[in-house]
């Protein structure tokens, strides 16, 4: 696979975030839901000790969460991610995390367990939804970060959706929009794009090799129209 150099893709990404360090230092302006803090107020409660929250206003789910957010555990790290979100599950708008939630990397650096987990809706990922969670030498969940985009069941219709057109084709439409040979693209992975309004579908093609075998970037075919829609440049992962 060669790499190109396809024209940049200009965007703005605005983005509101809320940093509470306790339940009693949330009276900022950004909305922070009830629920919020009284998971907070839990998470602190278990843990004994401050827990500090960061806010995302545009998807009304935490971007951040860091503290002793559970006790010290034998447990795999998955098994403590996933106890986690059982925990807080209605804080990121998720019904249930074992099916909700797949482990898509791990790694350990000097005893600290770093752990991503990504969403699923009806066994459909949805791009760019993951959070990163960090498990210290005892057991201990020290930080939760990432994006979680609730209610897409609701979006939905509470049905899954189905494509229109199939990997073949969105391979040669993802190739063509860049002037590349349906050779030079990777193989097309379904997903729902949760900022896409009507049908959020989309298949997303690897392009390009980066140094570490990675691919450069993903091109976004819709589903159902088969247009190009996006293209979104890699960034580094756990």
């Amino acid at each position: 696979m060669r790499k190109f150099v396809y024209p940049p893709v200009v965007g703005l990404l605005v983005a509101f975030a809320v940093l509470l360090q306790s339940p009693a230092a949330s009276a900022a302006a950004e909305p922070v839901t009830q629920e919020a803090r009284s998971a907070l107020k839990r998470l602190e409660r278990m843990s004994g000790a401050p827990v500090e929250m960061r806010w995302n206003a545009d998807t009304g789910t935490p971007a951040l969460v860091a503290g002793e957010l559970s006790g010290p555990s034998d447990h795999s790290p998955a098994w403590i991610a996933y106890a986690y979100f059982e925990r807080t599950k209605r804080l990121y708008g998720i019904r249930s995390p074992r099916q909700d939630l797949v482990v898509t990397g791990f790694r350990m650096d000097e005893g600290i367990s770093r752990i991503r987990l990504e969403r699923l809706v009806y066994r459909t990922p949805v791009w760019g939804d993951s959070v990163l969670l960090e498990i210290g030498p005892t057991g201990v969940l020290r930080r939760a970060e990432g994006v979680i985009h609730p209610g897409l069941e609701k979006k939905l219709l509470y049905r899954p959706q189905h494509p229109a057109i199939d990997a073949t084709q969105a391979a040669k439409q993802a190739a063509a929009s860049v002037g590349a040979d349906r050779a030079d693209v990777g193989e097309p992975k379904l997903y729902y794009l949760p900022d896409r309004p009507g049908t959020p579908l989309v298949y997303a093609v690897p392009y390009g090799e980066r140094p570490d075998g990675g691919p450069e970037g993903h091109i976004l075919v819709h589903a159902v129209t088969g247009r190009a829609i996006r293209t979104v440049p890699s960034t580094s992962d756990t």
